[in-house]
């Protein structure tokens, strides 16, 4: 995905006035609405959604040819919102988190992302509520997905 010439700008500059945003949805079958942060001290709406302002960091994971790649998240636990959330759902397997990245004078443009990932082996302490996230694994999926046989294609065998 191409980025704004704005961001590359920003980005590059020794001293800029941009500042630049993630921010992550964390989602979930049991989540009436999803809960929505920015990195910033302030609220921010993006695309109609009001994002809060809150103290969080992600480790972008590593490109390597033989494994699915691995980042943390670790999300200040300050008001206990993000851990009471995360303790009260079911399926933690089925956590996903969004992140988008984009610039504080245009929240709507999304200059990287959305990357979705799963959210699983999450620890905490007084201070942070820590997770590891994943892409979905798909170098473990089957291939060919499908087996031929006689009980599922009988047209083949007969």
């Amino acid at each position: 995905m191409a980025v704004s010439a704005t961001f590359t700008a920003a980005a590059t500059a020794q001293n800029t006035s941009e500042i630049l945003l993630h921010s992550i949805e964390i989602a979930h079958d049991d989540l009436v609405t999803p809960l929505r942060f920015v990195n910033n001290k302030e609220d921010v709406v993006r695309d109609g959604n009001t994002y809060s302002g809150y103290n969080f960091e992600v480790s972008m994971p590593e490109d390597t040819p033989d494994s699915t790649p691995v980042c943390n998240v670790t999300i200040g636990n300050i008001n206990r919102q993000v851990l009471e959330a995360v303790e009260s759902l079911s399926g933690m397997s089925e956590i996903t988190v969004t992140l988008w990245e984009a610039l504080q004078g245009t929240p709507d443009t999304t200059e990287r992302g959305p990357y979705e990932f799963k959210l699983y082996d999450i620890d905490y302490d007084r201070r942070a509520v820590v997770g590891r996230m994943s892409y979905e694994d798909f170098l473990n999926d089957r291939y060919p997905a499908d087996r031929m046989s006689p009980s599922n294609v009988p047209g083949l065998f007969g």
